[in-house]
């Protein structure tokens, strides 16, 4: 799927997954960060270019950034080209961008397919890729919660309508909390700020 496509359709629904081929014209530093699920991994941003020049941002977490690390700060494999497989496009403050999701998607690093030979020789022919290389880019500001919704990016609305949702979807819902519920075996307790993992309460600290 070409990147015009993708921007077009990346915010009609956050289920698509797609396929996409592209070279690596600039990346930022790998970062560390814990999910949601309490789970340590490194992130990666890359921004990927077509033949027609349209670039895409594409974002990678787990094992597969250490490998590209290893490949962007080498001469030899330039272009560096990614065929990302089965990703999840969406948008973020009326940007497009692809990521890779957990269990499904592949990344191939210059691999050896038909199509990538085919994409590197017209790469080559245009006469600038060969020599151009890899840029850094600093890692882009955190976006608060304001700048999200102002630039809306995820729809407002309802718990109501988000009961009545069929499909998954990702929204933003404005509530006001009446009570919550506590206690020694409820649903909350207290965590660390950097790995998500319970801590004790004890004297003058955790």
């Amino acid at each position: 799927m070409s990147f015009p496509e993708i921007e077009a359709m990346s915010g009609l629904n956050d289920q698509h997954q797609i396929d996409c081929i592209g070279y690596v014209v600039a990346k930022e530093d790998p970062k560390n960060m814990v999910t949601k699920a309490g789970q340590a991994t490194t992130c990666m941003t890359l921004y990927l270019e077509d033949l027609e020049k349209n670039k895409i941002k594409c974002t990678v977490f787990g094992d597969m950034v250490g490998e590209l690390v290893k490949l962007a700060a080498r001469d030899d494999v330039q272009p560096l080209i990614i065929v990302a497989q089965l990703f999840k496009p969406s948008v973020y403050l009326n940007e497009a961008y692809i990521q890779n999701t957990r269990y499904v998607s592949q990344v191939f690093l210059n691999p050896n397919f038909p199509e990538v030979a085919v994409f590197r020789n017209s790469l080559l022919a245009q006469g600038e890729a060969a020599t151009q290389g890899i840029t850094h880019v600093d890692s882009q500001p955190q976006y608060s919660v304001e700048d999200e919704l102002e630039g809306g990016a995820r729809a407002i609305t309802t718990i109501e309508d988000v009961m009545n949702q069929t499909d998954e979807t990702f929204c933003w819902i404005l509530a006001e909390i009446m009570s919550v519920e506590g206690g020694a075996n409820g649903w909350c307790y207290l965590s660390c700020f950097k790995c998500a993992k319970k801590v004790v309460d004890v004297k003058n600290g955790y």
